[in-house]
């Protein structure tokens, strides 16, 4: 319920009810939660998922939140996480975020995390590969699945809690 009640008007979450607007990262947080809780309704999904295709911009990344300057790396990998779980990629605009990600690879093989960045670092390089290892997936047909474990296999968020293997 506490997590719930954080999301706000325009679908998002804010991690604190004090915060002035929602977030991709505290948004995509929720959502993860929820879904791996078995609480995450169709309703807040879709509200949540509008909330993130709002959040990309003209340049294809997603903002960290609505006043955000600039696009950076790790909302847009957490936005584009959340989407395929939800179902929602498909409404995103891939071909400009796989732009705006590859414009952020540095020939080292590392990432920056905003196009205004000078310097690389493991952390974005991560959220890097990932997004690229996603839109790949997509290309490739795989779409709103979630894995929820390398040996569960993938499912949606709607689908609920996993069954524990006994781990």
């Amino acid at each position: 319920a506490l997590v719930l009640s954080r999301q706000r008007a325009d679908g998002g979450f804010g991690e604190l009810q004090s915060a002035g607007h929602s977030g991709t990262n505290p948004t995509a947080a929720a959502v993860g939660l929820l879904g791996l809780l078995g609480a995450l309704d169709e309703s807040a999904a879709a509200r949540a998922s509008g909330f993130l295709l709002a959040m990309q911009r003209p340049d294809g990344g997603f903002a960290a939140h609505p006043d955000a300057p600039v696009s950076d790396l790790m909302s847009s990998f957490t936005a584009l996480v959340t989407l395929v779980g939800t179902g929602a990629v498909r409404r995103a605009k891939l071909p400009a975020l796989g732009r705006f990600v590859r414009a952020l690879a540095l020939p080292s093989g590392g990432f920056l995390g905003t196009p205004g960045d000078d310097a690389c670092d493991v952390e974005y390089t991560c959220y890097g590969l990932g997004t690229l290892a996603l839109l790949a997936e997509q290309v490739q047909g795989e779409r709103g699945l979630l894995c929820s474990a390398a040996t569960r296999g993938p499912r949606r968020f709607s689908e609920g809690r996993a069954e524990s293997d006994g781990a």
